[in-house]
């Protein structure tokens, strides 16, 4: 018996909510004040390998996940986009863009380079820059970012390095692999909860399954990990 692609797809996301799901109310220290923000930075892999076709593709992405997520503003959801290849460059940060026409306008002019695929440099820069208060990362907001890659890293080593050190520092990391020669266990450091995203190709980005899952992971992220530093008195 033959299974379609999207069945494949679904089932794997499926799975992948499954082991994400959690009662978010139960966190210790849970603000409702900061319910709807979140810090979101999408890291697009800008190598040879990708080519400019799928780099299309994966704007149109983030593009339309930014659609759902709106409003983009201070007070709900800021959204960012870096791009990696020889180096990490953060085309759009945090404070940019503080509506969603604006946001797409400056997705629409991010361009296709080409280069090798230094992903430890996009971690990096994610940590040091990206989600810094001078690139308008918000204090006790939470951060995640989703890096999109189409193959293995040039340095497997530094990469582990640059991935423990932005989850280290509380940024939760979606990561996904897409096209046949993704590196598995890279992926699986890469990710936060150790369950990347594997895609069959460029295309998977467009099924409806896959758009769902990634926008239930940041409502999850959103409410589990809202939190602040209160005082407390008696």
């Amino acid at each position: 018996m033959k299974i379609s692609v999207a069945c494949v797809i679904f089932m794997l996301l499926a799975v992948h909510m499954r082991k994400s799901e959690g009662d978010p109310n139960n966190y210790d220290g849970y603000n409702e004040e900061c319910r709807g923000k979140i810090d979101i930075v999408f890291l697009i892999d800008n190598s040879w390998s990708v080519l400019k076709p799928n780099f299309d593709k994966l704007k149109a992405f983030v593009t339309t996940t930014a659609y759902d997520l709106r409003p983009l503003s201070e007070d709900h959801v800021l959204v960012g986009v870096d791009v990696f290849s020889n180096k990490a460059v953060t085309e759009i940060s945090l404070k940019d863009c503080n509506d969603f026409w604006s946001f797409q306008q400056a997705v629409s002019q991010i361009p296709f380079q080409g280069g090798p695929t230094n992903t430890h440099c996009a971690l990096d820069n994610a940590l040091w820059n990206s989600f810094s208060e001078k690139y308008g990362g918000r204090l006790y907001v939470p951060k995640l970012a989703i890096i999109f890659t189409d193959g293995k890293s040039q340095d497997k080593k530094a990469t582990w390095e640059a991935a423990y050190r932005l989850k280290d520092s509380g940024v939760n990391v979606v990561a996904i692999g897409i096209g046949p020669h993704i590196d598995e266990e890279e992926l699986v450091a890469i990710s936060s909860d150790g369950n990347p995203y594997k895609l069959p190709n460029f295309g998977s980005l467009e099924h409806p399954s896959f758009r769902k899952s990634i926008y239930g992971v940041i409502h999850k992220i959103k409410r589990a990990i809202c939190y602040c530093k209160c005082s407390t008195t008696h």
